[in-house]
C-alpha cells in the first residue's frame, strides 16, 4: 500500500514517488497506489491518481506486480471512473473496495450485491475484492463474495485484511485456487497455513526488506527468520505509536508511516507532507520522532533481512 509523496506546495511529487517505487522494486515487493488510507486516495485529484498510476506503470511494470487501489465511492460511478483512469495507465489489477457508506449507512447484502455487479458488468479487465472492515465499517458475506467471484471471472484476487481468520478459511473452501488470497501482514503466519498467497501492508513502505522476509521465511518454513521478522514488525508498530497512531497492527494510516519514513531519511518521504485534513508533521517533532525510533533500534531493521 504505497505512499503517496507531496511536495513544498503540496502538489504530487512526482520525482519522490519515483524514487519510493524504485526502493520497492529494488526489494522485490508489488504496490498498490493511490490508497483511500495510506496513499490519501481521496485526497488526489483525478488528474493526481491518473499520474500516479502512470507513474507507477513505468517504474514497477514487468518487474513487480502493480496494481491500483481506487478510493472509495459513495457510487458506481464514482468509483467507476476511477478504475477506468487506472486501466487506461495500464496497471496490472484494479482493486474495488466497497461502497462507502457514510453517514451511518450500512448496506444490506442485497445492496451490496447490486453494487458490485452494476460496477464490474462491463468491466473486463483484472479486479480485485477487498474484505476490510476497519475501512468499510462493515463486514461483506462469504456467500456474497464467492457468488462475485464465480460469476465474474475476471476477479483474480481477494484481500482478506482483517480478523476473523474464519472468513479466509471459509472463502479458500469455497473458491479454492479459483482467485489468490492476500492478507495483513498481521495476519499472515496463520493465512498461509490455510492457502493465502501472500500478505499486503503499508509497513511494507518502511521495512520492505522486512516484509519480504517474513512472507519468504514462512513459504519456505524457516521459522527462526520468521519469528525473527513477526517480532521486529511488532517493534516497528509499538514504536511507532509514538507519532500520532495507535498500536493497533491494522492501523493503515500514511500519518505514521510517513513520519517514519522522514524521521529515518528514507527515500521518497517528502518531509513527511501530508494533505488536509492530515497535519503535517513539523521539523521538532520529526526530530524527536527521529531520536526516539533510533533509540529503540528502529533504524537497523532492515538491514538484518537485505
Amino acid at each position: 500500500m504505497s505512499i503517496t509523496p507531496f511536495d513544498e506546495d503540496y502538489a504530487l511529487d512526482e520525482a519522490a514517488l519515483r524514487a519510493h517505487l524504485r526502493r520497492m522494486v529494488e526489494a522485490g515487493v508489488g504496490v498498490y497506489l493511490g490508497s483511500p488510507g495510506t496513499g490519501e486516495g481521496h485526497a488526489l485529484t483525478a488528474d493526481e491518481l491518473r499520474r500516479v498510476y502512470e507513474i507507477g506503470v513505468e517504474e514497477c511494470k514487468g518487474r513487480v506486480p502493480v496494481y491500483a487501489n481506487p478510493p472509495e465511492g459513495r457510487t458506481v460511478e464514482q468509483l467507476r471512473a476511477r478504475m477506468e483512469i487506472a486501466r487506461a495507465a495500464g496497471v496490472d489489477l484494479v482493486q474495488a473496495y466497497t461502497v462507502d457508506a457514510g453517514h451511518g449507512m450500512r448496506p444490506t447484502e442485497k445492496e451490496q450485491d447490486a453494487y458490485y455487479r452494476e460496477l464490474f458488468d462491463g468491466f473486463d479487465y483484472p479486479l480485485g475484492l477487498s474484505v476490510n472492515m476497519l475501512a468499510g465499517g462493515y463486514a461483506n458475506p462469504v456467500r456474497l463474495l464467492v457468488g462475485l467471484v464465480r460469476d465474474f471471472p475476471q476477479i483474480e484476487v481477494v484481500n482478506v485484511n482483517n480478523p476473523p481468520i474464519s472468513a479466509l478459511a471459509e472463502l479458500i473452501d469455497e473458491l479454492g485456487t479459483r482467485v489468490r488470497f492476500y492478507t495483513d501482514a498481521f495476519m499472515y503466519p496463520d493465512a498461509i497455513t490455510l492457502g493465502a498467497s501472500g500478505c499486503l501492508t503499508g509497513h511494507v513502505n518502511v521495512v520492505p526488506y522486512l516484509i519480504r522476509a517474513l512472507g519468504e521465511s514462512l513459504a519456505r518454513g524457516d521459522m527462526d527468520t520468521a519469528s525473527s521478522a513477526f517480532h521486529d514488525l511488532f517493534r516497528l508498530q509499538r514504536a511507532a505509536a509514538q507519532f500520532g497512531t495507535d498500536p493497533l497492527p491494522q492501523n493503515w494510516s500514511g500519518r505514521w508511516i510517513k513520519a517514519t519514513m522522514a524521521a529515518l531519511g528514507q527515500p521518497g518521504h517528502s518531509d513527511g507532507r501530508m494533505r488536509r485534513p492530515y497535519a503535517t508533521p513539523t521539523h521538532e517533532e520529526l526530530t524527536r520522532f527521529s531520536e526516539h525510533l533510533r533509540s529503540q533500534g528502529i533504524d537497523t531493521i532492515e538491514r538484518k533481512y537485505r
